[in-house]
Order: C-alpha cells, then structure tokens, then sequence
C-alpha cells in the first residue's frame, strides 16, 4: 500500500472512530440527563381549542408536528374511533416543534388543542417520537407513554 493512501485509510478510520465515540457520549449523555416528569397540561401551553372549564378527566395527548405528514395520518387514523373506543378518556393534541402556529391547528378533529410553543415537550420532558401518546391522569400526573400503533391495532 502507498503512503498517500495508508495515510488516508488511517485518517478515515480514525475519523470514524471518533464520530463513533462522540455519538457514543452523547447517548451516554442523553441517558444519563434527569428529565422532568411531565404535568398535564404546563402553565406555559397556550391552549387553543379546549373548554375552559371542562371536567378533569383521565386523558391522552399526541404530541404533533402540523407540518408532519406522518403526524396528520396518525390523527387522521385516531381521532374518529377515539370516543367509542375510550370513552371518558379524550384525545388532545399538543402542537410541538412550531415556532409559527399555523391557522388550522385549532380545528384539529380532537377533544382539545395545546400548543408547547416553549418546547416542554422535547427539552424539559426529553420526548422526541412523533406518535407516541402521552397519558395522564384526572389530576394531571404522567402515567405512561406508548406509541400510537398500539392504539391503531385494536
């Protein structure tokens, strides 16, 4: 092997075992960070499209990008058989990861509309799938998340 070239296949090999350790570090990282344990709803949601004094209630909320096409099939999948199927159990969107509030999200086809315009959902709480369903209880304190295929399987 040429010196040009050992000297290239070392600089790639070793290049990509420091992305492999950077990006190792940064799970390590992500892992490690205590995330605060979400609260339905935040005192910094701006809320939409919800009764005011609506009864607390057990409910779900689907975190949605508008601007997601997987997120507005995954609503469009949902929302009509969410009442039958959960009663007393209703769906609420949460606008997330949009600095600009587009004009429809307040006529989503759900129980209620929040919007994190201060990204709780993603740097407080440490979520980031899109689709997953957030369930909280009547007073407002985190139960579990699943993803929204469990709920699309029934």
């Amino acid at each position: 092997m040429s010196a040009p070239l050992r000297l290239g296949v070392n600089v790639a090999t070793s290049a990509l075992a420091l992305g492999v350790v950077a990006l190792g570090g940064a799970w390590l990282g992500d892992r490690g960070h205590r995330w605060a344990e979400p609260r339905w709803p935040d005192a910094s949601f701006i809320r939409l499209s919800a009764p005011a004094n609506a009864p607390r209630t057990p409910l779900w909320v689907v975190p949605v990008n508008p601007y997601c096409p997987h997120c507005m099939t995954t609503i469009a999948r949902l929302a009509p058989e969410w009442p039958a199927k959960h009663p007393g159990e209703p769906l609420v969107a949460l606008i997330v990861d949009s600095v600009a509030l587009p004009s429809w999200a307040e006529s989503m086809p759900l129980a209620a509309v929040w919007w994190d315009r201060r990204d709780v959902w993603r740097s407080r709480w440490g979520h980031r799938l899109y689709g997953e369903l957030i369930r909280f209880d009547a007073g407002g304190r985190y139960v579990g998340t699943v993803t929204a295929e469990a709920f699309e399987d029934e």
